[in-house]
């Protein structure tokens, strides 16, 4: 709310609270307004201590809106978002209950991506060529939904850019801070490393949307 209508919600709260606690019984004292609107201020501020908001979206860095609207694009983009809310509850119920998720996270999914990646070079016939990766994973549904752009490929260069990612979109839906977004997408890019391994391989990430960069800019070099 605009802060205008914020002061004045917070002033009909008060009066309404006054209202409640300052009619006071036959037999009691009656509150004064003072003393009504003294209490109500700090019951907000213990409940506001007490169940503070999760992250700040205005003060969020990271942009995130897609550009195609297609309904099959977005049906697809909704998958991806429930894979990523998986792992966010993972790790956050494993944090809750003393566990350190870095300690555990990266490792797995990497292991998920060496799966996926030799998945998807016995599919191209065995070869390590990264032409065959851009083929296997990254055609044209994919580059629709994460908004790609090819920049470059070669037998051992693969360079691209997405502009949108549901993944992201997931987290941000969740309430999670820039700095969660940017841990679980660290995570999550594990398995993309593990990937450009299977090809022999290493993944270079300059820029990634989760740490408020525009695009995400990925690299497969050998």
């Amino acid at each position: 709310l605009p802060y205008g209508n914020r002061a004045a919600q917070s002033r009909g709260t008060m009066r309404r609270f006054c209202g409640l606690v300052g009619g006071a019984r036959r037999d009691e004292t009656p509150r004064s307004r003072a003393s009504c609107e003294l209490l109500a201020c700090r019951i907000i501020v213990a409940t506001k201590r007490e169940a503070p908001e999760r992250g700040d979206v205005m003060a969020s860095k990271v942009v995130n809106e897609p550009r195609i609207k297609n309904p099959l694009i977005k049906a697809i983009r909704e998958l991806l978002e429930h894979r990523a809310l998986w792992l966010y509850l993972l790790t956050d119920e494993a944090a809750k209950a003393g566990a350190d998720p870095a300690a555990f996270a990266p490792a797995a999914v990497k292991r998920c991506g060496l799966f996926q990646g030799a998945e998807l070079v016995a599919k191209g016939g065995g070869t390590n060529s990264l032409k065959s990766l851009k083929k296997g994973l990254f055609g044209k549904p994919a580059q629709m939904v994460f908004e790609m752009d090819v920049k470059d490929v070669q037998d051992d260069r693969f360079e691209l850019e997405f502009h949108y990612c549901p993944l992201v979109k997931a987290w941000q839906k969740q309430g999670c801070t820039d700095e969660e977004i940017s841990n679980l997408c660290d995570w999550v890019m594990c398995g993309d490393r593990g990937i450009g391994e299977a090809y022999g391989c290493e993944l270079d990430l300059p820029k990634t949307i989760a740490r408020g960069d525009d695009v995400c800019h990925l690299i497969y070099h050998r």
